[in-house]
């Protein structure tokens, strides 16, 4: 049962274990906050500006009135009776900003429209049910239907998605509370930056849409930081790095995020 975190004081009772804050939020144990860590590198070089994710193409999200999505997969083998994956779990954004998780059988590379909606965003994809070969076969991919941009990508036996984005929905604030990327490039020095299109930042300070850059050292450097920006309800949030022309820049990240109820902040 979820608890609502409140300082400690006072000794602990002889016997008891005092778990730090963080490790009660990892395991879902505060009430209201939560937390969830993102992980991808990027799927194109010599790009001017790319997401960090697999696909090889800027990010284009739904308009915000809403779009209707699709799951497809590039392998036949992910279907409701094949040996990859059966069934594929989505987390979703609608246009009120309500999160809400939708479970579709799979078709293999036929693609099939999910219900409801319209939506704003998919957040992740897992597989839920999966055949002999244990996880996916082939790319799932999540666009917009018909046919249209891509909005989650799941590498063939990855078993979920990899991306850096995440939506903000309207009951909750997240913090972004840290940042981790590196670079394999030996001469360019690429900078990376959260886009926001929503209400943005709590503070002003960091620009319309845009937190960062930050910038990223030389070749297997790591660039680590504790961001601690905050991001208003109702937004989505994308991390993309600027790489340098005709360079063979492969990009990773991982971000970590909380998420805090309103009811906690207001």
């Amino acid at each position: 049962m979820a608890r609502v975190l409140s300082p400690l004081s006072g000794a602990a009772p002889t016997g008891f274990l005092i778990k730090p804050a963080g490790v009660e939020i990892a395991l879902g144990q505060v009430e209201g906050i939560s937390s969830i860590s993102l992980a991808a590198q990027t799927g194109a070089t010599g790009a001017a500006e790319i997401d960090v994710w697999p696909e090889t193409a800027i990010m284009v999200l739904p308009v915000l009135t809403g779009s209707p999505l699709e799951v497809l997969s590039t392998d036949p083998a992910d279907t409701v009776a094949g040996t990859g994956a059966r069934t594929v779990t989505l987390t979703l954004l609608d246009t009120d900003f309500v999160r809400t998780t939708q479970t579709v059988d799979m078709n293999g590379a036929t693609a099939v429209i999910l219900t409801g909606g319209p939506w704003v965003m998919c957040e992740s994809m897992i597989v839920t049910k999966f055949g002999t070969g244990v996880t996916n076969a082939g790319i799932i991919r999540c666009r917009i239907s018909v046919a249209g941009a891509v909005q989650s990508h799941m590498p063939a036996g990855a078993f979920m998605s990899a991306e850096t984005s995440f939506g903000v929905a309207t009951d909750e604030q997240a913090v972004i509370q840290s940042l981790d990327a590196g670079d394999n490039t030996i001469t360019a020095n690429p900078e990376v930056q959260f886009r926001t299109d929503g209400p943005g930042p709590a503070s002003a300070a960091h620009g319309s849409g845009i937190i960062g850059p930050f910038q990223i050292g030389r070749r297997n450097s790591i660039f680590s930081s504790p961001t601690g920006f905050v991001i208003s309800s109702k937004s989505r949030v994308r991390l993309t790095c600027n790489h340098s022309a005709g360079a063979a820049n492969i990009t990773s990240a991982t971000v970590g995020v909380v998420r805090v109820a309103n009811t906690l902040t207001d």
